[in-house]
């Protein structure tokens, strides 16, 4: 069965490298067979973080179902032969060969049931799927996300109350903090013309998101997408949205999705403000942060009344908030989880809290390339106006230069070597 033609290069080599359920749950959702009987059809989301070469179908499916049985202990395991897989919203069997290599953007799905035809096979998958979702619900990461959605849900109906509003020495701070911020994400676009992209992790009432999206004037644009596990909180920040602000009700570790922020879209700076204390794994955290940068952004971690404030509160709700920020660079370089390309750039224990981290050399340059085939880029649509051809083929064609040729974000020449 034939997919849809990719170009890509031949060098470039994966696998499937993490099965997760879409949006940190199962997603079951209920259809209809023949009119009369019903199914539930279990849908999980496999992550191809690079490209998976042509080959037979079994392969891919006996690796997803593998990967989602290590990284899921806990659960019921899954039979590759009770499941099977949907690319791109095709049906697979495990007799089909993908004959293209499959990109991050495609839509892998495995679903119950053998395909074509689920029938009685998706049916008999219910009670699996049933104590799949009943695991789910107890697990650490579940049990604390529904502590933080009840908190702060109950929270939001106190934000418009008068004695809500910021003290006036906080909303100066935090005018400080997103002026720091947006400095930041300018330091990567050089006037280039397009907005500056902030993701604002964690936002709660918008505050900080409010502040941020005022510094967009004429000749520098800022756009904000905001993010909050909470809905209510999220309902009541959209009451009063400004124009080049987005909000999102989901859990930051979950990102990026290319369906609620657009396929390929990057950010010059991501912010944990007052946030990172609170989620329940700042490693997934941190490192769906990177996946969110463009070449040269910064991962920007605060506390606009600094680290102590946030000490205060975690004793008095250490299950709201179970850990402090970190209080040195060493705890900082601690956070990051292996194999995460930030590193640290500054650290400042002060009011506010303000920790940044940069992308390290070997991402930008492997990002820089990325950056370069988004729509937005100036010399991307410059070439692709130009010559026709896509970044890919450009890719190819200077790796044949003599000289060398090195994707990422631009740097000043080096001053010649002294002839002494």
């Amino acid at each position: 069965m034939g997919l849809p033609d990719v170009k890509a290069p031949k060098d470039i080599k994966g696998s499937v490298s993490e099965a997760y359920a879409d949006t940190g749950k199962l997603k079951v959702t209920l259809r209809m067979n023949d009119g009369s009987d019903e199914s539930w059809h279990m849908c999980v989301k496999l992550t191809i973080p690079k490209k998976w070469k042509p080959g037979p179908v079994s392969k891919l499916l006996h690796f997803a179902v593998d990967t989602w049985n290590a990284k899921h202990s806990q659960l019921p395991a899954l039979s590759a032969e009770s499941w099977h897989l949907q690319v791109n919203g095709q049906p697979l069997g495990t007799d089909d060969v993908i004959r293209d290599v499959l990109r991050p953007s495609d839509e892998v799905l495995l679903k119950p049931g053998k395909s074509p035809s689920h029938g009685k096979v998706a049916k008999r998958s219910y009670a699996n799927v049933q104590q799949m979702e009943e695991a789910l619900k107890h697990t650490p990461s579940a049990r604390h996300n529904r502590h933080q959605v009840e908190c702060y849900d109950a929270a939001s109906t106190l934000y418009s109350r008068p004695q809500c509003e910021l003290r006036p020495d906080v909303a100066e701070t935090l005018d400080r903090l997103a002026e720091r911020i947006v400095e930041r994400a300018a330091q990567n676009r050089a006037d280039d013309g397009f907005a500056l992209r902030v993701f604002d992790a964690g936002c709660g009432a918008g505050h900080l998101t409010k502040k941020i999206a005022a510094l967009s004037t004429e000749k520098r644009k800022v756009e904000v997408i905001a993010v909050d596990i909470s809905p209510r909180t999220i309902e009541y920040c959209n009451q009063n949205k400004p124009a080049n602000v987005k909000y999102e009700c989901g859990d930051v570790g979950d990102y990026p999705h290319p369906s609620r922020i657009g396929e390929g879209v990057t950010f010059d700076v991501v912010v944990f403000h007052a946030c990172l204390q609170h989620v329940f794994s700042p490693l997934k955290a941190l490192q769906a942060a990177s996946r969110l940068l463009r070449g040269g952004g910064a991962v920007i971690i605060a506390q606009a009344q600094g680290r102590k404030h946030a000490d205060e509160l975690r004793v008095k709700d250490p299950v709201l908030q179970p850990r402090g920020l970190p209080s040195s660079p060493e705890d900082v370089e601690e956070l990051i989880p292996e194999g995460c390309p930030l590193e640290l750039a500054s650290f400042k224990d002060e009011v506010p809290y303000v920790v940044k981290l940069k992308c390290t050399k070997k991402f930008e340059e492997a990002i820089g390339f990325k950056d370069m085939m988004a729509d937005e880029d100036p010399l991307g649509s410059f070439l692709r106006k130009k010559t026709g051809k896509e970044p890919s083929d450009w890719r190819e064609k200077l790796k044949d230069n003599a000289e060398g040729v090195v994707f990422g974000p631009a740097r000043p020449p080096k001053p010649p070597a002294s002839k002494e």
